[in-house]
C-alpha cells in the first residue's frame, strides 16, 4: 500500500512538473493569492507598419484589473529615450479598465526593423508585464 501511494505522490508531482513555467505559476496564484490584482491586457504588442524617420508613432495599450483588489501601477519602463509613456491612472479599482499610451520618436540611428519594449511593473500576481511596439523605420 505504502508503494502506491509513493508512486501517487511521485506521479502527480511529475505531472506537475511537466507544465510550462507560466501554467505552474498560474496555479500556484490562484491557490495562494485568489484575491490578489490581475493585470489583463487585451493586446501586449502594437505593430506600427512603416514610420518614415522625423514622425512619431503612439498606442495605447488597455488594460483591466481581473483580480478582487486594487490594482497598483508602480512603474512603467521603457527600452530607450526614444519612447515615452503616459499612464492614464495609478490605481485600478476591480473591473476597471486602465490606459497606458507609448508614443515612439525614432533616432537617426534607429532605422530598419525596430523593436520597444515597455515594462509595466505592479502589485500585481503577474507583477511585470512587457508591451511590444514594433515595425520598420524608413530614412
Amino acid at each position: 500500500m505504502n508503494k502506491w501511494i509513493f508512486s501517487l505522490i511521485v506521479g502527480i508531482f511529475f505531472q506537475i512538473n511537466a507544465f510550462s513555467q507560466d501554467s505552474t505559476q498560474v496555479i500556484r496564484d490562484t491557490i495562494f493569492a485568489p484575491d490578489a490584482p490581475r493585470i489583463t491586457f487585451t493586446s501586449n504588442t502594437f505593430h506600427f507598419g512603416n514610420l518614415k524617420m522625423g514622425n512619431s508613432v503612439s498606442h495605447t495599450f488597455e488594460f483591466t484589473n481581473t483580480g478582487k483588489k486594487d490594482l497598483k501601477i508602480l512603474s512603467v519602463q521603457t527600452s530607450c529615450n526614444c519612447t515615452t509613456t503616459l499612464l492614464e491612472k495609478k490605481i485600478i479599482r476591480p473591473g476597471e479598465k486602465g490606459r497606458i499610451t507609448v508614443i515612439y520618436t525614432p533616432k537617426p540611428n534607429q532605422k530598419n526593423e525596430q523593436k520597444k519594449v515597455i515594462l509595466v511593473i505592479s502589485n500585481a500576481i503577474n507583477k511585470e508585464e512587457l508591451l511590444y511596439m514594433t515595425g520598420f523605420v524608413e530614412p
